[in-house]
């Protein structure tokens, strides 16, 4: 008799223990950072679910004025943005003492209280300290031209390069070539002296004017078109990020190598990450998913009396789409920089 209730107990526990397991195996909510911290997202302006979303570290006069601003120069005045901003002072540095650079991970958690493939941030500095774009962030001095976002726009949103000359020419950037046969103008000069441009003075080469030219704003004009499924629909004033969720990634990239930092979920809406010639894929089902570009190796910066693009030696920050099955993560620059492993953040999305 003993022995069939040891039988029975035993039984029992190996029942406990196989249940516990598969609840662990099968767990179907996501565990998102407990340290999340959103801020109160204030809509501006909201033109549609296709179009991009801007997000202002400012007040809301200041949002306001270089929101209305931009929306004044073209090809932005025939593509509506959702304008957004938050009343937060976020922390910046000045990048080897020439730029202001607000990029951190506390910027890029708090700028997912709203949606945001662009984030801008508008600081007060010496006239001297020049603004900046790196990845999707830009960062402007309040104390220069106006014109500074509209360059510093054609970097995050086109990856196009500066037009004076001498400057660094990223691979992939269009607006600079080697030939005339693209443009309908053309003239020496874009970067680097054998390589040429579409138009003589626009703002990509100098901040006293607001002209891209024609053929950069074609350039632009399909990246605004080009509208980001992943960065989800939202409904006028009815702005709500606290349940959505997506994985950042940080890494540091030196010497064409990646190295991963950290890897979490994060509460907020996902947003970009920037362009350029770096690309990140999801591994779903042993089969590339192309995800995004960005550019994690540049900074550039700009300002009335000149501008240079600086080599970062800053961590970047990815916030990529959470999908069910998602394995890897793939970092790509012409070849494979870096596989990291989805499957092991806090833990395992649910299937839908």
């Amino acid at each position: 008799m003993e022995k069939k209730w040891l039988i029975v107990l035993i039984i029992l526990a190996i029942i406990v223990v196989l249940g516990i397991i598969i609840l662990l195996l099968i767990k179907p909510q996501l565990s998102p950072n407990s340290n999340s911290n959103l801020e109160t997202c204030n809509s501006l302006s909201y033109s549609s679910s296709s179009a991009k979303n801007l997000v202002f570290f400012a007040t809301e006069k200041q949002a306001r004025e270089y929101s209305q601003y931009l929306e004044s120069i073209s090809p932005y005045n025939q593509n509506s943005f959702n304008i957004y901003f938050l009343d937060y002072s976020p922390e910046c540095e000045l990048y080897q003492g020439k730029a202001v650079l607000c990029y951190n991970s506390d910027l890029i958690k708090k700028a997912s209280s709203c949606p945001n493939d662009i984030i801008i941030v508008i600081k007060d500095y010496p006239r001297n300290i020049r603004s900046s774009a790196y990845m999707n962030v830009i960062s402007i001095n309040s104390r220069d031209n106006k014109n500074v976002l509209i360059h510093e726009m054609g970097h995050a949103l086109a990856f196009l390069s500066d037009e004076y000359v001498p400057s660094t020419l990223p691979r992939k950037s269009e607006n600079c070539q080697k030939t005339c046969d693209l443009f309908k103008d053309c003239f020496q000069g874009c970067g680097k002296e054998d390589y040429y441009r579409s138009i003589n003075s626009g703002v990509m080469k100098t901040l006293s004017t607001s002209d891209y030219g024609i053929y950069n704003e074609n350039l632009i004009s399909k990246y605004l078109l080009n509208s980001n499924a992943i960065t989800g629909n939202v409904i006028e004033n009815e702005v709500d990020c606290s349940n959505q969720q997506y994985y950042l990634i940080q890494g540091v990239y030196s010497d064409n190598k990646i190295t991963m930092e950290s890897k979490s979920i994060e509460q907020g809406c996902l947003g970009n990450s920037g362009t350029g010639d770096f690309s990140y894929n999801l591994i779903l089902n042993n089969k590339l998913n192309y995800t995004g570009n960005f550019n994690p190796e540049f900074i550039f910066t700009d300002s009335s009396e000149g501008g240079e693009v600086l080599s970062s030696d800053r961590p970047f920050l990815l916030k990529v789409q959470i999908v069910a099955d998602s394995k890897l993560l793939e970092i790509r620059k012409e070849s494979v920089l870096a596989k990291i492993n989805l499957q092991d953040i806090d833990s395992r999305p649910c299937k839908t």
